[in-house]
């Protein structure tokens, strides 16, 4: 009798099954963390090496340049951007071509190398010329919108300023049968603050008063009588909102259901701040024309603003080392003029006509005060340039600094040919000269003195000779005055000729005048040429 062989075919049961694809599952993602991780470390790798280069050509370039400047562009550096391992370059340098910053993307990784880095670094060229210094170099890309927001710790509480930071809501969850809500506000002291519940005023306006929680008898305008039907409030009033960077707001809310108290749910407005003030570019103060010094421009590239909350421009100035001042945005004033004041300590709240407060889309200014220029040639005189944002006192970006140029005095020739000669019979004498050119003397103008018979030098009315001026054409004799239109230090360069009648110009028997001739500036006080003088005797 044969024995049968049973065969017991037995399989994987479903619990093994998913326990072996688990692990096969866990052993893919290790593998794909660790292979993505060796990815990016080879990319950066690349992205540091390949940077390094490129900055060592550039740097060669610089050295074997006669200029000692660095390359305006990477073929110059003999650089190929054209790189297998698809390396996208960006190679940006200063209009001065004395900094540069060369940026390298590749898979979504961004690397630079600047003038004024060690080494290649994650992060972004900034700005239009590129150069780390003149804005952010840490490659975070700032929020398109000023506006804030602080998620609370339960209950649906949400608070939000918007971005033009004129109006901050609260809003919460509904509670059932809520009797009616509660919010208060900690404005950084650890104070909790019941507010007017239609504009977030402290203790409510005028007879709209709302106590702070004494008794618990709160008047209807207050923020613990916020009706059951409403979850959310809308706040203008400057006390709920953050001033300064350094300002920590809490917002909490509650609702009270048969008379009792409920939990608060709280939120914190994160001040630190994300907002990415760029440094002011290309800012300039310039002379209005090579003739005219009666006018400066301030000009400056437009700035971007990013997420700062209320962004202004502020420009301050430098007189002779004296200390930074603000001045009137409309003509450079300091203090500003007349109804127009402008106030001048840091701290305080600028006001609408001071150059604190310059509208963020503008980009040129003309002052013409005297307050605002060099009025001498011996000034030096500095202006500079900043973001700032005019609801948070702390937050602003990097000064960017102009030095006004004065011309130089020899930049005035001094007229020659000059004569005085006597008219027929003694009475008048004729003055000539050659005129010269006054180069890029600003506001230039041909000044002449006489000295009559040793008693010292006048000046003279223009027209007709007399010392002073005569009737309502004065003439000042100070060399610091301003003098009037009348007066010998006015002449109009274009004149070569001169004839004067009066009796204070006509030297005596027996006397001898000497006239003197010289170029000076009436805008810059200091500036004039050296004098050419004769002598004329009868």
């Amino acid at each position: 009798m044969h024995k049968r062989l049973v065969e017991n075919n037995r399989g994987f049961t479903i619990v093994e099954l998913l326990v072996v694809i688990v692990v096969i599952g866990i052993l893919a993602a290790i593998t794909i963390i660790a292979f993505n991780g060796v990815s990016r470390s080879a990319t950066n790798s690349v992205l540091t090496s390949n940077l390094a280069a490129a900055a060592k050509s550039i740097e060669v370039f610089k050295n074997g340049d006669t200029t000692s400047l660095y390359p305006l562009t990477l073929a110059d550096a003999k650089f190929s951007s054209d790189n297998a391992n698809g390396i996208i370059y960006t190679y940006n340098v200063s209009s001065d071509r004395t900094l540069y910053c060369l940026q390298a993307v590749v898979n979504s990784r961004t690397y630079f190398y600047a003038s004024t880095s060690s080494k290649a670094e994650p992060g972004i060229c900034e700005g239009t010329t590129g150069v780390p210094g003149d804005g952010s170099s840490t490659g975070v890309v700032a929020p398109t919108t000023a506006e804030l927001i602080a998620n609370g710790d339960g209950g649906g509480l949400r608070v939000v300023v918007n971005a033009a930071w004129t109006e901050l809501s609260v809003s919460w969850n509904a509670v059932p049968n809520a009797q009616r809500y509660e919010v208060q506000v900690d404005k950084g002291n650890g104070s909790w603050l019941y507010v007017n519940k239609t504009d977030g005023s402290v203790n409510g306006i005028g007879t709209q008063a709302c106590a702070v929680r004494q008794t618990g008898q709160y008047s209807e305008y207050c923020s613990a009588q916020i009706s059951s039907s409403n979850t959310s409030v809308a706040w203008q009033h400057s006390h709920v909102f953050p001033s300064n960077t350094t300002n920590i707001f809490k917002y909490r809310t509650r609702a009270i259901v048969g008379n009792v108290e409920q939990q608060w749910y709280t939120a914190t407005l994160n001040l630190t701040p994300s907002a990415q003030l760029t440094k002011v570019k290309n800012f300039k103060v310039l002379q209005y024309s090579a003739s005219d010094a009666t006018k400066y421009v301030l000009s400056w590239d437009s700035a971007a603003v990013n997420n700062v909350p209320k962004p202004k421009i502020q420009i301050q100035i430098n007189k002779n080392n004296a200390g930074w001042i603000m001045v009137a945005t409309a003509d450079g004033a300091v203090y500003g003029t007349g109804s127009q004041p402008c106030a001048t300590n840091e701290s305080a709240q600028y006001s609408e006509y001071c150059s604190a407060q310059i509208d963020p889309a503008t980009t040129t200014l003309t002052w013409s005060h005297i307050n605002s220029r060099p009025s001498n040639a011996t000034n030096v005189y500095e202006y500079r340039i900043r973001l700032r944002s005019n609801n948070l006192t702390g937050l602003y970006g990097d000064w960017t600094t102009y030095t006004a140029q004065i011309p130089a005095v020899n930049s005035l020739n001094t007229p020659t040919g000059f004569t005085v000669t006597p008219l027929s019979g003694w009475t008048g004498v004729s003055l000539g000269w050659t005129n010269a050119a006054a180069m890029n003397t600003p506001n230039p103008k041909i000044q002449i003195q006489v000295n009559r018979n040793g008693a010292g030098w006048n000046m003279v009315n223009q027209t007709t000779g007399a010392v002073y001026g005569t009737g309502s054409q004065p003439c000042a004799t100070n060399e610091s005055a301003q003098y009037s239109e009348y007066c010998s230090a006015q002449i109009d360069p274009a004149t070569t000729s001169l004839s004067w009648t009066h009796t204070n110009v006509i030297p005596p028997a027996g006397q001898t005048y000497e006239y003197r001739i010289r170029y000076r500036s009436e805008s810059l006080t200091g500036l004039y040429t050296n004098w050419t003088t004769v002598s004329l005797a009868r």
